[in-house]
């Protein structure tokens, strides 16, 4: 895949997919478009188009503009003085928010969780910590703060009605002209559709959409202001609908489909996660077929147990996820597009010379599934005289009475046209379980795609959306089975020869583990990762052999000058098995063999280790099958919801560690007539301050697998060697859903790197550690 170069920034926050890159055409002024990057605009590439703010025409006299912000959002990761809790079963909420001197601010929704106020004189980790030990609480976390782009405000001009030929986006995909049936509903998860005559007050109006007037509507909800009335005050939940559903001038993918408008995000394009949450929680209970999200967090947000709970809830249910990549160009799927059991939508845009290439604004990695048109709003390549965008109709920004045709562009609007061709595989007798795959099998790679006979290893998944292909691939009766894959992953450093004996060179290095959910081992297939290092994540690859193999980064010399081990960490996850050309999303497990689950009960009862994150100390050492190793120490996902992760772990240098007081001591554990011992390590320093939650406090119980061979600790119980146990046998029972995750319940590993809280590894580390970047080998 191609490096991007831009950096990634990072917290939770979410972004609206296809509203950083949306346009009017007419008078407009360029602005900066891509949030956070500090990256200059580039013409054509990266900028956003906005007709000047001028008098409302004689159509919208008389009637008031929506209220636009007063100043910039808030940057903060939480919402201050609030956290989300789960009642349970039994429980009231007003009488125990009561019981801690609290209120509640929001009573449960549809997921179950209340907002309580943090009561004054608590800091919100000690609440947390207090609620958690209520035996009525089931669950407890912080309430992100979501956000978009902020994007210049002003009475937008729209554009003429169109000639009434097929858009170059739906004869892209190859799509058949055939109208829906209205028994399927799609849920447009947004800032609402223009969906009704709606009058608030004598000044304000509420339209319906032209194009929708034929569309039925279901279910609306608005969970922004807590009411029926899910009505689009910005513009982007109108469009999006439009692409999906219209059977207006500017036809939709999926004419005569339902629509569930459910509003998320305000007319400023923010929100919260737990918006997201309940609304995907209605969608489901309301009998939505497809879930539309074109939106994303932040490149760096780390998923709760809340938001990983409401996806399993709707993969349950059958429902099809789709949901947009992201539009940082980087090479990174956003959540909750990076959850394996959500379709991953990138975009692309036309290009006179190769038909279609990647749109630089859309994220790309092997997370990725499929790539549909988002267009580019600068550009004219195939000369019609109009933007190489997405037309659908919207309405002038700040008066949602004035529609007419608007032209936006981004994985947002790409992500429409993948929900809108889901519809037609469900309509011709898919299962939810094939649809992703049966994309993947008939997407056109050889208009897209540098490498077609490699698909995914450029980041841009199996290639462009190709509809008409998926249909007959279907009804031929040759769609692709999905597999019900795990991986596990555990990291380490290999160290290898350097010719200056002041120099420690290392790979950073994970041993994966790949079997089907209740079968062997598999003996082939390739496996794709990210190194997540630098506050970036860069493709890495190996191919699998008897069920294992080695995912490597570039050798780093990680001491300095002076020989001391500088603190350095890495990430490493797994994004997906490569099986005859498709990509499978592999469901993560915790380790398993000789003595695993009496261990982690042991570690779970024994009183000093309360709240304790499970590490892999290795040691200094000759591996008998590793080779050499640099100490290291790792941490896994394996919560808080066993299945519902991805892969993922960090290894970091000891280093990390020598600003706190080291306590090692030794806990002897009976495991199958063997002793291991455990290393304990407190985690008190401001230093790991992470957003929102202070300075963080976790207790790592490291096993040490380099222990004395008398001591019998056996490398299978570390890296599921020679074989896995896939089974529910191999799993631990009997770990507390609280265990190994942080104290509002986001999986540990991804919570280290994605926050910060762990220092990353960088290619050079300044005048103190000269020279210490990547190395060759000797």
């Amino acid at each position: 895949m191609a490096k991007r170069g831009k950096a990634l920034f990072f917290g939770a926050g979410l972004l609206l997919g296809g509203g950083i890159y949306f346009a009017y055409p007419h008078g407009a002024t360029v602005h900066d478009s891509t949030p956070g990057s500090g990256s200059p605009t580039t013409p054509g590439e990266h900028a956003t188009l906005f007709a000047p703010p001028r008098a409302p025409s004689s159509s919208l006299q008389g009637e008031e503009p929506l209220a636009t912000r007063s100043g910039e959002p808030s940057q903060a990761t939480y919402l201050p003085g609030q956290v989300l809790v789960a009642i349970a079963a039994g429980g009231q909420a007003n009488r125990i928010a009561e019981r801690y001197h609290s209120q509640v601010l929001r009573p449960p929704g549809p997921a179950g969780y209340a907002i309580f106020e943090v009561p004054d004189g608590s800091s919100t980790a000690s609440f947390i910590r207090l609620l958690n030990s209520d035996p009525q609480v089931g669950d407890v976390t912080l309430n992100a703060r979501t956000w978009a782009a902020d994007l210049p405000s002003g009475a937008a001009e729209l554009v003429e009605q169109a000639d009434g030929a097929l858009p170059w986006y739906l004869d892209a995909i190859h799509l058949p002209q055939t109208r829906l049936s209205r028994d399927y509903v799609v849920a447009v998860l947004d800032t609402g559709v223009a969906y009704e005559d709606y009058r608030p007050s004598p000044n304000q109006r509420y339209r319906l959409a032209q194009g929708l007037e034929d569309t039925p509507f279901v279910a609306p909800h608005d969970f922004v202001n807590a009411d029926s009335h899910p009505n689009d005050d910005h513009q982007h939940g109108t469009h999006i609908a439009g692409i999906i559903a219209s059977s207006g001038e500017q036809p939709g993918v999926a004419p005569g489909v339902t629509i569930m408008p459910v509003k998320v995000l305000d007319q400023n394009r923010e929100g919260s996660e737990l918006y997201l949450v309940d609304a995907i929680h209605w969608a489901v209970d309301h009998g939505a077929d497809v879930i539309n999200m074109s939106l994303s967090f932040a490149s760096w947000y780390v998923p709760s147990r809340m938001l990983l709970e409401s996806i399993r809830y709707a993969a349950d249910a059958g429902v099809v996820m789709v949901a947009a990549a992201g539009n940082d160009g980087s090479d990174l799927v956003t959540w909750p597009a990076a959850d394996g059991r959500i379709i991953a939508v990138g975009a692309c845009q036309p290009d006179p010379r190769l038909g279609f290439r990647a749109a630089s604004y859309t994220n790309a990695s092997p997370a990725l599934d499929i790539v549909a048109p988002g267009g580019n709003i600068d550009n004219d390549l195939d000369g019609d005289g109009e933007p190489d965008a997405i037309l659908a109709q919207s309405f002038a920004f700040q008066y949602p009475s004035h529609m007419g045709p608007t032209y936006m562009a981004g994985t947002s609007q790409a992500t429409a046209i993948v929900s809108g061709a889901v519809v037609h595989l469900l309509a011709a007798g898919a299962t939810a379980q094939e649809i992703p795959l049966l994309l993947q099998a008939s997407a056109d790679a050889d208009s897209l795609l540098p490498d077609p006979a490699s698909p995914f290893l450029d980041g841009l998944g199996a290639g462009l959306l190709d509809v008409s292909a998926a249909l007959d691939l279907l009804l031929s009766g040759q769609a692709p089975d999905p597999q019900a894959i795990t991986a596990r992953i555990l990291p380490f450093l290999a160290e290898i020869p350097s010719n200056d004996p002041y120099a420690q060179v290392a790979i950073p290095s994970a041993r994966v583990s790949v079997g089907l959910l209740q079968g062997p081992a598999l003996d082939q297939g390739q496996v794709l990762g990210l190194l997540w290092n630098r506050r970036q994540a860069e493709p890495v690859t190996c191919q699998l052999q008897a069920g294992s193999c080695l995912l490597q980064g570039q050798p780093l010399r990680i001491t300095d000058q002076q020989g001391r081990v500088l603190p350095m960490a890495w990430g490493f996850s797994v994004e997906a098995i490569v099986l005859d050309g498709l990509a499978h999303r592999p469901q993560a497990l915790e380790p398993s063999g000789q003595g695993y689950s009496q261990l982690t009960d042991a570690i779970q009862e024994h009183a000093s280790l309360s709240g304790s994150v499970l590490a892999f100390w290795w040691s200094e050492q000759d591996h008998e099958s590793l080779g050499k190793l640099a100490e290291a120490v790792a941490v896994l996902d394996v919560g808080p919801i066993d299945g519902d992760l991805r892969p993922f772990s960090v290894i970091f240098t000891p280093s990390v560690l020598d600003h706190v007081d080291l306590q090692a001591w030794a806990l002897p554990l009976q495991t199958n007539d063997s002793l291991c011992h455990l290393r304990q390590t407190e985690l008190v320093s401001g230093r790991w301050e992470a957003p929102g939650l202070g300075p963080v406090q976790f207790v790592f119980a490291g096993l040490d697998p380099a222990g004395p061979p008398e001591d019998g600790c056996s490398d299978a119980m570390f890296l599921g060697e020679p074989a896995l146990a896939t089974g529910p046998d191999s799993l631990s029972s009997s770990r507390s859903p609280r265990s190994w995750a942080t104290p509002d319940g986001r999986p540990l590993a991804s919570f280290l790197v994605g926050t910060g809280v762990l220092p990353v590894a960088e290619d050079e580390f300044g005048s103190e550690a000269e020279g210490t970047g990547v190395v060759d080998p000797p």
